[in-house]
């Protein structure tokens, strides 16, 4: 079996610190508009450097959110050379994103691995007659256009470097990747939310362009999946537009059958599982980590049908 061998560069879009989002940077401009995603972005990018990462770039809208971040990594992480760099980017602007990439291979030589998290909610909950087309645009810039952005960009440059060894089994061999690509999506972009119009489109999205990703860079030894997590105990979900912390717990626990959200680190974990050697013949997957969410409503508290149904549907 292959080590996780996290040893190499990685970057992480949306890894500022939760503390640090507010509510008010979703309504940013579209010229400013890549908001962190407030959780596990920032787990992911730590677990990379408490797994052995020589270097982890946090990247994020917010600068000084990332930077809280990466100085957290700084006293987890395992290399005894592991460095922390914090950037400022909107994956929504080429430029911006061309700017980081080149920051990025100035300062360590290469790209490993690359985790796309930035992402952003509605500013409202309105059904399809009322829908906003501006709400829209806003999301497709970040989660379509912002993610287009960072595989262009960090595939370009995984595609001219050469391949990692891979520690197995029976020890070093040689390995064709030059480079694996993460991009975090979410359940609805398998299933659709009421009101949820501009997230659900783009999320659903996001995994199409993954899928094509993978089959357009697998040939240049870049491995592509999609991490498609349920509800996780970050600041963004409290603040989803419409959606009652209430109406949340209640539908947690009908939906999921182990009736709990998944915290931020239990997302991280399997970004760095399909970050690493050890998913090495997964090219295009989209991983559901949902707790059963997806395998439909299991059961019904008391008054539930009167209280109205579940927020999403299959």
């Amino acid at each position: 079996m292959a080590g996780f061998s996290i040893d190499g560069v990685a970057i992480v879009t949306g890894a500022a610190t939760s503390s640090a989002f507010d509510h008010a940077l979703m309504s940013l401009t579209s010229s400013d508009s890549s908001v962190s995603a407030s959780g596990i972005g920032k787990e992911t990018a730590i677990a990379f450097a408490a797994e052995g990462a020589a270097a982890v770039v946090f990247a994020d809208i917010n600068l000084k959110g990332a930077q809280d971040a990466a100085e957290i990594s700084r006293q987890l992480g395992k290399s005894s050379e592991y460095r922390a760099l914090a950037l400022k980017v909107d994956v929504g602007d080429a430029e911006s994103v061309a700017g980081m990439v080149a920051t990025v291979v100035e300062a360590f030589g290469r790209i490993d691995y690359s985790i796309n998290c930035a992402g952003l909610v509605p500013e409202t909950a309105t059904t399809i007659p009322d829908a906003d087309v501006r709400d829209l645009e806003r999301l497709h810039r970040v989660h379509v256009v912002g993610m287009l952005n960072c595989i262009q960009e960090v595939g370009k440059v995984m595609k001219s470097q050469a391949p990692a060894t891979v520690n197995g089994r029976y020890g070093p061999r040689a390995s064709t990747i030059r480079g694996t690509i993460v991009n975090v999506s979410s359940m609805f972009g398998l299933c659709v939310g009421m009101g949820q119009m501009p997230y659900t489109v783009t999320k659903h999205a996001m995994i199409g362009l993954s899928k094509n990703a993978a089959l357009d860079m697998a040939p240049h030894g870049v491995r592509v999946n999609t991490l498609v997590p349920g509800w996780v105990d970050t600041p963004m979900t409290s603040d989803v537009p419409g959606l009652a912390a209430a109406r949340i717990r209640r539908s947690v626990e009908v939906c999921v059958p182990i009736a709990r959200m998944a915290t931020a680190e239990e997302i991280a974990d399997v970004a760095l599982f399909l970050a690493s050697p050890r998913s090495s013949y997964m090219y295009g997957a989209s991983v559901q980590v949902d707790g059963g969410l997806m395998l439909g409503p299991h059961r019904n508290r008391p008054g539930e049908e009167e209280e109205g149904s579940p927020m999403y549907s299959w």
